[in-house]
């Protein structure tokens, strides 16, 4: 009982990591733009964190439940899902949503006109 209930909080976990990741992406209202700042003013890495952290937890899941001849699928993706949330937190500029990357640009210009 104990193992069915840790692999669906695995799963649950991973699905509401990726839904506030698929919201903030979107950015539809200031509040869903929480991540862009951290709390000294540079860009946030929590875009990269958290799709990553997503995935990684959701194909844990999978893990648990696939047999083992599909194990090696998990795997590969719970790799990609740790590669592809650092690679994301440490270059967000390079695959931002538009709007992000129009703050940026905005940001940008301000910079030069000092």
């Amino acid at each position: 009982m104990n193992d069915a209930l840790l692999t669906i909080a695995l799963f649950v976990g991973g699905v509401l990591l990726l839904a506030l990741f698929a919201w903030s992406w979107r950015g539809t209202t200031p509040r869903a733009r929480w991540w862009h700042r951290d709390a000294r003013g540079s860009d946030s890495m929590a875009m990269g964190f958290i799709p990553g952290a997503g995935v990684v937890l959701v194909a844990a899941s999978a893990y648990r439940v696939l047999p083992d001849a599909l194990s090696p699928i998990a795997v590969f993706v719970i790799v990609a899902g740790v590669f592809g949330g650092v690679l994301g937190a440490v270059v967000p500029r390079l695959w931002g949503p538009p709007w992000y990357r129009d703050y940026l640009a905005r940001r940008k210009r301000a910079a030069r006109k000092r």
